[in-house]
């Protein structure tokens, strides 16, 4: 059975910005909620903290439950909350004379570049921008660093690298799954069996900033058009979104990620680097964003990202 959470965990919820997660069964294992309380907006630009209570429903158990427990639990904040608030649609709904945010109830999704949100297979070499926007709410674009608009989110095939119209360029093979060392074809030590950026799983299809080929003169016929490295992934969120990590590959020095929260805050993340062909999951903890800019000054690739999105009401 679903436990209740204690009377002073609830009036403690009623006092802060809260999300509360629900599960879904075409992208997690396992049923849990996740409640997870952020800081107030004042603490922005801070590390992230969060106070999570994980509750499994058990097998067997319907969705239904779920439900009815956090239809309860949202009765109990709105009784400790000291001021009445209301809306709809989902939104953050946020009272002119207090700090209290409604209890919103989001959804978590896992953004990967393997389908389309139609279930349309995605293949390497193929440029994207709104194949998720319907169920994830996300729009993907992206920008060189002098802010011009000659790059294209495009998805990299990393099991098959020469299958990426990229041929002719000797970095694909860094942002190659599995790493060679576990039987891929990955070049780097960083990705290598036992290192900090072990990368010996499939991880499939990529996203990367690339220029469109363009038309060649009969004169420029015959050479390869070799696409400089580095450029910036933007994604763009229409509903209030959490993002929990981010996945990636091959991240080098220099690296970051820009997000951009609802309320106009910036908040910067310095990436590490975990080595040629390394790969890492990176906990990110952000409530609210609206743009979330990754920043690649090198050949590198996100592989996927955790979001949670609140659910249309």
């Amino acid at each position: 059975m679903l436990r209740r959470l204690p009377t002073a965990f609830c009036v403690f919820v009623g006092l802060l910005s809260s999300t509360t997660a629900l599960p879904n069964s075409d992208e997690i294992t396992g049923d849990n909620i996740v409640f997870a309380v952020s800081h107030p907006t004042a603490d922005r630009g801070k590390p992230a903290r969060q106070l999570r209570t994980r509750i499994s429903n058990g097998r067997g158990e319907r969705n239904a439950n779920i439900q009815q427990d956090l239809q309860q639990l949202q009765r109990e904040h709105a009784s400790s909350a000291s001021s009445s608030y209301g809306g709809a649609g989902g939104k953050s709904i946020r009272n002119s004379n207090s700090d209290q945010d409604v209890l919103q109830i989001c959804r978590r999704m896992k953004l990967n570049f393997a389908r389309a949100a139609n279930g349309r297979d995605m293949h390497g070499g193929e440029f994207v921008r709104g194949e998720w926007l319907h169920r994830y709410g996300v729009n993907i674009d992206a920008e060189s660093h002098d802010g011009s608009n000659n790059l294209h989110p495009m998805i990299f095939d990393s099991s098959n690298v020469e299958s990426n119209a990229l041929a002719g360029n000797k970095d694909i093979f860094e942002l190659g799954s599995p790493n060679f060392d576990c039987g891929g074809f990955g070049h780097g030590r960083g990705g290598k069996e036992g290192a900090p950026g072990e990368n010996c799983r499939h991880l499939g299809n990529l996203l990367i900033p690339s220029r469109k080929s363009r038309i060649q003169s009969s004169r420029e016929r015959g050479r390869t058009s070799k696409s400089l490295p580095g450029g910036i992934l933007v994604f763009e969120f229409s509903k209030l979104t959490k993002v929990d990590n981010i996945e990636l590959l091959n991240v080098s020095r220099g690296n970051q990620i820009k997000a951009v929260h609802n309320d106009g805050t910036l908040e910067t993340i310095d990436l590490v680097s975990m080595g040629k062909n390394g790969f890492q999951n990176v906990p990110l903890d952000l409530e609210h964003v609206k743009e979330l800019h990754v920043k690649f000054h090198s050949f590198a690739a996100v592989s996927g990202i955790d979001l949670c999105v609140v659910v249309d009401q």
